[in-house]
This record gives C-alpha cells, sequence and structure tokens, in this order.
C-alpha cells in the first residue's frame, strides 16, 4: 500500500516542513500555494545527483477514457483534485488519418477513485490551461478559442469551478500563444499570472495585460527558494523572473556543469509538491556526474541539478499526460499514458488512462 513520503529526500537534500516543491512535466499546467516558505538551500551546485524519487502507476477502480490534453488542478476550496475535457483521437484500422473529438466531461480524483461528475454547465471542449488562485479561492480555467460551424471564430472564455457546476467569468479572456502559454500563481506579488500573447494578471476577476512584449516564456512557476515566479523557454537557455510588472533575465544562463541547460517544451507544466522546497524538471537533462541518463532535474534557485527517478511514465508525447498536486494524498499525480488502447475492432486510441503518484523511496 502507498504512504505519503516523509523524512529526507534524495542525496544532499533534506525536507523543511512546509516546504514545496514545483515540478515540470511535459503536459497541461497547474501551480498550487507553495506553503510556509524557508530560506534553506538545497545542493547549490551540480556536484551530487538527487536520487529516491519514484513514479508508481496506481490502480484505479475507475478511469476516465483515454485522452490527450485534459486539463488537471488540485481546487483547494472545494477539496478536490479536478480533471476536465481534453481530446479523443482514434486511428482508425482502415486508415492512418487520426479522428479527433473533443471532450467536455469533468472528473474528481478521491483517493484512488475517479469519479464522473455532472455539473450544469461545463467549459468549451478544448481548455487550454488551469491554475488555483489562492487569493481569491478559485480554480480558474482558460479554454480556447472556438470556430462555429458558420466559420466565425469566438474568443477565449475564462471559467470558474465552483464545487459542482463550471461558471463563467464575463469579460475578456487572454488568447493562447504563438509558442505556448501557461498560468500559474505568483505568491509574492498574489497575482494569478498568465503567458501566451503578453503577460497578464486576473485582478478582481478581470483579466489586464500588463506586458505586451515578453521573452518567449513557454513554461511558468513560483519558486519558493527565490520568492519569485520564473519562466522557462523552449525556444532558449534563458531563465526570467517576475517582478510583478515585467519579466527580468537572470544575469547569467543557468547551467550544469555537466549538463546542457534544460529547455522546457512548449506543453510543459509546473506544479508544486508541498515535499521539498525545489523546482523539478521531468524531461531530458543530459548526463549526471556519475554518467547516468538523467530524465529529470531541479531547479536549486539559481542552477539545475540532475535527478534520478527509479521510474518514470513513459513521455513520448507530453501532451498525453496531465499533471497536478493532490495534498490530501501528499503526492504528485499524473493521468493518461503513450501507451494507448487498442478497441476490438482493431482501432487505435491514442493516449491511456493510467494514473502514477510520484513519491519518494
Amino acid at each position: 500500500m502507498w504512504t505519503p513520503p516523509s523524512g529526507p529526500i534524495g542525496t544532499g537534500v533534506w525536507v523543511p516542513v512546509g516546504a514545496a516543491l514545483l515540478i515540470m512535466f511535459s503536459s497541461c499546467t497547474s501551480a498550487l500555494p507553495h506553503g510556509s516558505r524557508t530560506t534553506t538551500r538545497h545542493a547549490p551546485r551540480p556536484s551530487v545527483e538527487i536520487t529516491g524519487f519514484r513514479w508508481s502507476q496506481v490502480q484505479t477502480k475507475s478511469a476516465p477514457p483515454p485522452r490527450v490534453m485534459a486539463q488537471m488542478a488540485y481546487d483547494t476550496a472545494s477539496a478536490q483534485l479536478i480533471l476536465v475535457g481534453g481530446e479523443r483521437q482514434v486511428e482508425t484500422q482502415s486508415t492512418p488519418i487520426i479522428k479527433a473529438t473533443a471532450l467536455d466531461d469533468t472528473w474528481v480524483l478521491l483517493g484512488t477513485t475517479w469519479i464522473r461528475l455532472h455539473p450544469i454547465t461545463s467549459p468549451p471542449k478544448e481548455p487550454l490551461t488551469a491554475a488555483y488562485d489562492p487569493a481569491n479561492r478559485q480554480l480558474i480555467l482558460i479554454a480556447a478559442p472556438l470556430r462555429t460551424r458558420a466559420g466565425r471564430v469566438l474568443p477565449s472564455t475564462t471559467w470558474t469551478w465552483r464545487g459542482r457546476t463550471w461558471s463563467r467569468l464575463a469579460g475578456m479572456t487572454p488568447n493562447p500563444g504563438t509558442n505556448g502559454e501557461d498560468m500559474a500563481y505568483d505568491s509574492a506579488t498574489r497575482q494569478l499570472v498568465f503567458v501566451g500573447g503578453g503577460t497578464w494578471v486576473l485582478r478582481d476577476s478581470k483579466w489586464r495585460r500588463v506586458s505586451v512584449l515578453q521573452p518567449m516564456i513557454t513554461a511558468i512557476a513560483f519558486d519558493p527558494l527565490s520568492d519569485r515566479l520564473v519562466g522557462g523557454s523552449s525556444q532558449s537557455e534563458r531563465m526570467w523572473w517576475w517582478d510583478g510588472r515585467q519579466w527580468r533575465e537572470y544575469a547569467e544562463p543557468p547551467s550544469l556543469e555537466l549538463n546542457p541547460v534544460y529547455n522546457p517544451e512548449p506543453s510543459a507544466n509546473w506544479v508544486t509538491d508541498t515535499a521539498v522546497n525545489e523546482i523539478f524538471v521531468e524531461g531530458d537533462c543530459g548526463f549526471t556526474p556519475s554518467g547516468k541518463q538523467a530524465y529529470a532535474c531541479t531547479w536549486s534557485g539559481d542552477v539545475w541539478v540532475p535527478i534520478l527517478t527509479a521510474s518514470t511514465p513513459a513521455i513520448d508525447n507530453p501532451e498525453n499526460f496531465s499533471l497536478a498536486y493532490d495534498p490530501p494524498l501528499h503526492a504528485v499525480v499524473a493521468f493518461g499514458g503513450d501507451q494507448g488502447v487498442r478497441t476490438p475492432a482493431g482501432d487505435w486510441i491514442v493516449g491511456g488512462s493510467q494514473t502514477w503518484f510520484l513519491t519518494h523511496g
């Protein structure tokens, strides 16, 4: 039986009580409150490789149907881990063309059981990103622009989860970015920040564009070590931080002594785990100081440090996974899969419906 992690985490890393781990996984976006901040620093230089983390597949009593590009986030106000939308992609046996069907169903994970909810209203079938806004105690979801049958393009919309149903927020909603978009809460400035087509912040339930020109940032998360919202790009080795009005570039590119800098993919996602006080990146991170291939690394506040996970979900296509942190479970939850499902008729359903927990030990 799986139990929440406790005690020391990894080589050269100590877990302070109430700290946080920010995890980037190439999929959807979500950010949760980081809890009590600490001034403790961990492994400031990549002289060690951190070990002890493990992804474990969990056998759930039920599961949402296979899908890709779903959004998942934890709603602290209603104490629910919510999965919504996505796309069902099927490659038929007779043709290699993939038929895509947008989904608008809503699910909640209770322990190891997925339960489908039936809200009165639902967001459009193409959710872009979701994140919890602790300042206003609401889960926020941005849905992509929709094209009607008549060819008219409807603008993006913003939705909130109220525990039982979705409600649309009035006013303008940010448009998706050319190279990707992300959303996260900045605990330092108490702002919910969206990047994509400029930088936007949510104030008094209304979106306001605060910066038209911005670096090509495709992933953001709050870093408890530096007390900053930080961002990375798939197009550059640079890192930036948000001062509440504009993005500022770090003086030097944060690099590993033996590894190349990890460049988040456009679909990258960072999530907060209240176990350790660092940013954890799931992806190709080059080689560790001992010469082993690393598929994860952690942001120590000024440099990337490699991490060796004992196991990991297969990640060929990052859009096949959704990720969020579940505080009651004390675990990062990943839903999806790259394996796909073969139907009795011989058709191939892209993606999976596996549930994984990230633990230590």
